[in-house]
């Protein structure tokens, strides 16, 4: 179980593929998946480089207009 906001660095990436989701993302359009995305970037950064995958129209950012 993975608490939103916890960072897994170099935990996936494996394949060079760092999956959002692994990282706590959730997609459901209400959580901020900001730190989801950074952690899989670095975590791709850390392996040497490799592929963030998004799904599911992730929420990376959001305007509270």
């Amino acid at each position: 179980m993975m608490i939103a906001g916890q960072t897994r660095m170099g935990a996936n990436a494996e394949g060079g593929v760092c999956k959002v989701r692994e990282f706590g993302g959730t997609g459901d359009d209400e959580t901020l998946d900001t730190r989801a995305l950074q952690d899989a970037i670095d975590s791709c950064h850390q392996a040497g480089g490799g592929t963030v995958l998004v799904t599911d129209l992730m929420v990376a950012n959001r305007s509270d207009d």
